[in-house]
């Protein structure tokens, strides 16, 4: 599988300048001179410069230039994650977030062209990137503006509300004013937490289990009550899914995953010693007398410490139960592994209640 930053790669570059060829910018030219670029461009670097190259070349101000390209958007995306260029629309999915990108780094003196922009190029790609220069100039104004469009028809809008103003935006600029209108972006959600879509209601699920981080306390009132509300059980689980890795109690008893009696029979790997690449199954026997979240936790052996990570398993009824798990060691890109002493234990409601230890060889 190709990396994304392929995506904007030197057909994209010819795409996008036969597409604006038959416009007023005069840019294309420029464009298909980045070419020689590309190579030593990450993902974000590339976005960015084609949206630098387009304002550089386009001898147009922030205005004019968005008119000119908005009008070349396609009506509405219907939200499909696609890398492959040709079978849709150039500026629409990844192929519209350079235009994001010149809202981002050269929208601000132009608030309300801007927002129009936002409004509209949500809808090809998402503007959540976009609307982060905005919140860090000036929260306050930036939420005023997005407070009428929880009632947008379009679902993409109403996801951009919840996905832009995210207290931990995955590529997006922090903002930390956001800590201070945590009741004005919350009136936000509130607004949205029975949306028809699921692609916004997922979105605010994450917004909240990145804000548990910030303020859990906050997150488990409001998640109460709106359980009592009557808002979507997936909502709810999923806004509490980094609480119940960790294990904690109030989020576990929204789930409905109260204190439970545990009687360990067993819980061993099927081999002591582990090699890089290798995979252990893990085996556990035990009995509980109600619901319960069943997780292991791996504690890997480090340079200096070990790291430990949280690893979702099952939930189970009250009853005897006989599971098992594979586990890879395989390589990634996300871990380092290092020889040392480790050890795999099994958590029932956040309680560990059995260990297991290895040796890990390299």
């Amino acid at each position: 599988m190709s990396a994304l930053k392929d995506y904007f790669s030197e057909d994209y570059l010819d795409s996008v300048a036969a597409t604006l060829d038959g416009t007023r910018l005069r840019c294309p030219d420029a464009l298909r001179d980045l070419k020689p670029d590309l190579a030593e461009l990450e993902l974000k670097d590339r976005v960015n410069a084609i949206a630098d190259r387009i304002v550089e070349f386009a001898e147009l101000d922030f205005p004019e230039l968005m008119s000119e390209l908005l009008v070349l958007l396609p009506e509405e995306k219907a939200f499909e994650d696609t890398h492959t260029l040709g079978q849709r629309h150039i500026f629409e999915g990844f192929g519209a977030w350079p235009l994001c990108s010149i809202v981002e780094r050269h929208g601000l003196a132009h608030w309300e062209h801007s927002f129009s922009a936002m409004h509209r190029l949500t809808k090809a790609f998402s503007a959540e990137f976009a609307i982060r220069p905005f919140l860090l100039e000036d929260t306050e104004r930036a939420i005023t503006c997005l407070t009428p469009l929880v009632l947008d028809r379009s679902e993409h809008v109403r996801r951009w509300v919840s996905e832009g103003t995210r207290p931990r935006l995955p590529w997006g600029k922090s903002v930390p004013a956001l800590k201070d209108y945590r009741s004005e972006v919350l009136a936000l959600l509130e607004s949205l937490k029975f949306d028809p879509s699921e692609y916004v209601r997922r979105s605010i699920s994450n917004h909240l289990n990145d804000l548990t981080r910030e303020d859990p306390e906050l997150v488990k009132s409001t998640l109460e009550r709106w359980q009592q509300d009557g808002v979507d059980e997936r909502l709810i689980r999923h806004a509490l899914r980094g609480l119940v890795k960790s294990g904690d109690p109030g989020a576990l008893t929204i789930l409905g995953f109260g204190a439970v009696d545990v009687e360990v029979r067993s819980f061993a790997l099927d081999a002591e010693v582990i090699r890089v690449g290798d995979q252990v199954e893990i085996h556990a026997d035990f009995v509980v007398d109600g619901p319960a979240v069943v997780d292991y936790v791996v504690e890997f052996p480090g340079a200096v410490r070990v790291s430990t990570k949280v690893f979702k398993w099952k939930h189970v009824e009250a009853g005897e139960h006989q599971v098992k798990k594979k586990h890879s060691f395989k390589p990634i890109s996300t871990r380092r592994y290092y020889e040392g002493s480790g050890r795999f234990s099994l958590q029932i409601n956040g309680e560990i209640v059995g260990v297991a230890s290895f040796e890990l060889k390299v």
